[in-house]
């Protein structure tokens, strides 16, 4: 048997919120780990471009192959504080 649930029931379902305060903290994080992300994956495609490039160039013979190592960025992070979540005592 299956149980479902009618409109009435949903249009009467109460849904926890976190305070107003917090929602804004939350989009803020949510916010800059997707501008992060967009920096990232800009930074991503442009090392690809670069390298393809270079690949081109050895295949055709217009340069000579290098040996450094490329330096990649590790900065993407979000620090996740449990306290910042907590705003309301249950």
């Amino acid at each position: 048997m299956q149980n479902n649930i009618n409109s009435e029931e949903i249009r009467t379902l109460c849904v926890p919120l976190p305070p107003p305060e917090v929602q804004r903290k939350i989009v803020e994080r949510v916010t800059a780990a997707r501008a992060e992300i967009a920096h990232e994956r800009a930074a991503a495609a442009a090392l690809r471009l670069s390298i393809a490039a270079e690949v081109e160039s050895l295949i055709l013979g217009g340069k000579a192959l290098s040996t450094r190592k490329p330096r990649l960025r590790n900065s993407f992070r979000i620090p996740l504080q449990k306290s910042s979540f907590s705003g309301s005592k249950h």
